[in-house]
């Protein structure tokens, strides 16, 4: 049965453009440190996922240099 409106599921292995090449990270964090999260992405027109990248590059820059 097809609904109106509603896209078909992708097929099994199917990769979105936007995840190719990426691994997915998963964390545990306070539920109001996601809201922070979603309330700052949606003030700055960009996304959770970019905010936590340039997170991360900012941690590995910091550990790595600490490693030396």
């Amino acid at each position: 049965m097809l609904l109106s409106g509603v896209a078909p599921m992708p097929k099994p292995g199917y990769v979105a453009p936007s995840r190719e090449g990426l691994v997915p990270v998963t964390i545990y964090v306070k539920p109001e440190t996601r809201q922070a999260l979603k309330i700052a992405a949606a003030q700055n027109n960009t996304t959770v996922a970019e905010i936590m990248e340039g997170a991360i590059d900012s941690a590995l820059k910091r550990y790595a240099k600490a490693k030396k």
